[in-house]
């Protein structure tokens, strides 16, 4: 499937456990498109992070979760997200969605 690059990126998962991979193992975690794969989301962060070159992606599907609030049930979305092994550190603050 063809889709614009601008698509794939959804934005960076900014959690505890990802700002430490980020500092000691130069691994990001972004939110992808659920249709995306993993050399179509390489060529994404190669091409809108200036200065990166991607060593490996792992991608997860992240099922959804049920979540109830005032005696209804509902669901919290599934989505797509890809840890990215990088060369050099990148600079993604400006790129935090």
């Amino acid at each position: 499937m063809h889709f614009d690059l601008s698509e794939i990126l959804r934005g960076v998962v900014s959690t505890e456990k990802t700002t430490l991979m980020a500092e000691k193992q130069r691994k990001y975690t972004f939110r992808v498109d659920k249709r995306a794969t993993k050399k179509q989301i390489k060529k994404a962060i190669e091409t809108y992070i200036d200065g990166s070159q991607v060593v490996s992606v792992h991608v997860i599907n992240v099922n959804r979760k049920k979540r109830v609030f005032k005696n209804k049930i509902g669901h919290c979305s599934s989505y797509k997200k890809a840890i990215v092994t990088v060369k050099e550190p990148l600079p993604i603050g400006d790129f935090r969605a």
